[in-house]
């Protein structure tokens, strides 16, 4: 049996199976406590979407998480004076974790426009990924990207080559998901964008030189996709890489200004 939630309905506990847990829709409540409650240590355990059913859901019930109903982002359009158009309309996530206020609304920047518009109808937005252990979490990701990875230097170069194409344990996007947006510093990025910013980390991690990376990376990226990589593709492993050194202020908690 099926109900408001859309979840199989238990007949004896009346409760709804979503996977990790039981939902009692009745006093809506999980019938366990969050499996990743250590992740957000100040609110109850047994909380159903951060107390806010209107505008998160939680469809597994893991992480809740902001709900985008698919209408079009908001943009801040580029201006001739302020000097904008030389790098194109600036566009903004909605999320209630957002840094950057606007209309009496939370938002976070997009890296692009690809961000929003490459892979349309995306729906979640994960506010925490940059510190999260999940499957799809940064956290995992990255570990799992260089665990396995030699401690000799001149082995990691290999190891980089090796691992850095598809399906390699450097190439973590194909853990991600098309219809999510990943947070990585304050920046909104999209799968491709945010499977750059953790081969960006990773490889600092390792110790090789970014020129070299960026080199490797463009060379395969005219092998495998018969071109060079795009703009924002590039910004993203810089990103990461750098954002990761945390002797590095480059890209480091980057600011976003409220819409003009």
């Amino acid at each position: 049996m099926y109900k408001f939630t859309g979840k199989e309905r238990d007949k004896e506990s009346e409760y709804d199976y979503f996977g990790a847990r039981f939902y009692d829709a009745r006093v809506g409540r999980w019938g366990t406590i969050d499996p990743l409650a250590n992740i957000e240590p100040s609110k109850t355990p047994y909380h159903y979407t951060s107390n806010n059913p209107i505008n998160r859901i939680d469809p597994e019930g893991l992480d809740d998480i902001y709900y985008k109903d698919g209408k079009e982002v908001d943009r801040k359009s580029s201006g001739f004076w302020d000097l904008d158009w030389l790098f194109g309309d600036s566009y903004y996530v909605q999320s209630e974790s957002g840094n950057v206020e606007y209309n009496g609304g939370l938002y976070f920047e997009a890296l692009s426009e690809a961000t929003v518009k490459q892979f349309a109808g995306w729906n979640k937005v994960y506010a925490n990924w940059e510190s999260s252990y999940s499957d799809e979490g940064f956290m995992m990701r990255f570990f799992d990207a260089v665990l396995s990875a030699p401690s000799n230097s001149i082995d990691r170069y290999e190891y980089v080559l090796e691992q850095a194409p598809t399906n390699g344990k450097l190439d973590q996007k194909r853990f991600l998901k098309e219809k999510t947006i990943y947070v990585y510093n304050n920046i909104a990025m999209n799968q491709q964008e945010a499977g750059n910013a953790i081969f960006g980390s990773a490889i600092n991690f390792l110790g090789i030189d970014l020129g070299i990376a960026k080199i490797g990376g463009q060379m395969y990226s005219v092998y495998a996709n018969k071109r060079f990589d795009e703009y924002n593709e590039v910004q993203a492993y810089m990103i990461g890489y750098f954002n990761f050194n945390s002797s590095s202020l480059f890209f480091r908690n980057r600011k976003t200004e409220a819409f003009r």
